[in-house]
């Protein structure tokens, strides 16, 4: 048995960052997003095999690639049926 690439419907994970309203340090959490967003705070994420949301920093991955078999996902259904996807997920679960 291997690992094996899907070559259709690919769903692709965003990673958010955001700073949480009341946090203890939102000083330093704004200095860590900062960081995070800049060419080499972006250039560690890429290390760890994410993409790039810049485009002066080199990825190792071709998103073209990506792109032609991504699944597509209508954004704003998504965050308004959100509480029913939940209560779904979580009836599935068991949580």
């Amino acid at each position: 048995m291997g690992f094996h690439f899907t070559t259709s419907d690919v769903c692709t994970m965003t990673s958010p960052v955001a700073l949480i309203k009341g946090c203890a340090n939102p000083d330093n959490g704004k200095l860590l997003i900062d960081f995070l967003l800049s060419k080499a705070g972006q250039e560690v994420l890429v290390g760890q095999n994410l993409v790039s949301v810049r485009d002066d920093v080199k990825m190792n991955v071709d998103t073209s690639a990506i792109a032609a078999v991504n699944m597509p996902v209508d954004f704003i259904r998504l965050g308004e049926n959100t509480k029913s996807y939940q209560k779904t997920f979580n009836s599935i679960w068991g949580k």
